[in-house]
């Protein structure tokens, strides 16, 4: 498999799905919003959220953003194998 082909595809079998966006993309919103406000811990959706439930949803926003077409690790290589294989 070509390098591109390969990491395109280790890119999409890893890309967060629409409702994990749209889900971090809210609760970011609404955390960023009540810590401007001078609130840390507050109710989102029924779940109690403070800064390290924040951390998840902010990795997954985060990882919208392409890798370097030159930096794959080789973990990720071999992680990415496995899941395309699977």
């Amino acid at each position: 498999m070509d390098g591109i082909v390969f990491q395109a595809r280790c890119h999409a079998a890893y890309a967060p799905s629409e409702e994990e966006i749209a889900y971090a993309t809210r609760l970011v919103e609404a955390f960023d919003a009540h810590t401007k406000s001078g609130r840390g811990i507050f109710v989102f959706e029924g779940r109690v959220i403070d800064l390290p439930v924040v951390e998840a949803p902010r990795s997954v926003l985060a990882r919208l953003a392409p890798a370097s077409s030159n930096a794959v690790h080789l973990t990720g290589r071999l992680l990415c194998r496995d899941r395309l294989s699977g």
